[in-house]
């Protein structure tokens, strides 16, 4: 497997897994998640209510991390 193969199922990896350090909610309620959770000041979840794509930095748990979170609304038949 090549090294570049190994480092995208890393990734993956680390993406999938279920984090402790966020509450399991029995009803999501993504305002709240933006808030409490994320740290989103209201501009930010107005930004993604309007379609905006709203994107931060969160704390990293140790020096070798880089956390971003990422959000827009889209639009969708259901």
């Amino acid at each position: 497997m090549t090294r570049i193969g190994i480092s995208t199922i890393a990734v993956l990896a680390l993406t999938v897994q279920p984090s402790s350090a966020v509450p399991q909610r029995s009803t999501p309620d993504p305002e709240m998640f933006f808030r409490q959770d994320v740290g989103l000041n209201e501009d930010q979840i107005a930004a993604i209510r309007s379609g905006l794509p709203v994107a931060t930095a969160l704390p990293p748990r140790t020096p070798a991390e880089v956390l971003l979170f990422g959000a827009i609304y889209i639009h969708a038949a259901s």
